[in-house]
């Protein structure tokens, strides 16, 4: 389901990217390939449940990003229920999040 982490330093910064929208429990082999490459920029493509699942394995082994980049779809109380210390300082481009009463009634007529 998970196509392998792509890792580039043609900017002279190091960045990775990795994307998975199946139903991957086992993000061992992609974090070795984002630690190898030590990226300064982390973008997880995917859904809150791997957006979750990739920081916690990448955690485990004691690495962070510099910067750590989700989807919009990683705006959800998912990350800030299941993993909020590893999705700390996330960067998730959207102008909605339900962070209030009347956000969260919204999201939740919304699903």
């Amino acid at each position: 389901n998970a196509a392998p982490a792509h890792c580039s330093d043609a900017t002279g910064k190091s960045l990775c990217g990795f994307t998975d929208f199946g139903y991957q429990t086992d993000f061992s082999v992609e974090a070795d390939d984002i630690i190898a490459a030590d990226a300064d920029v982390l973008v997880i493509a995917a859904h809150p449940f791997t957006l979750c699942g990739m920081s916690q394995e990448l955690t485990r082994r004691r690495y962070r990003p510099r910067v750590l980049i989700g989807l919009t779809s990683s705006a959800q109380s998912v990350p800030l229920q299941q993993c909020l210390h590893q999705a700390q300082g996330i960067i998730i481009p959207t102008s909605f999040a339900p962070i209030n009463e009347k956000a969260a009634e919204v999201s939740a007529a919304a699903l």
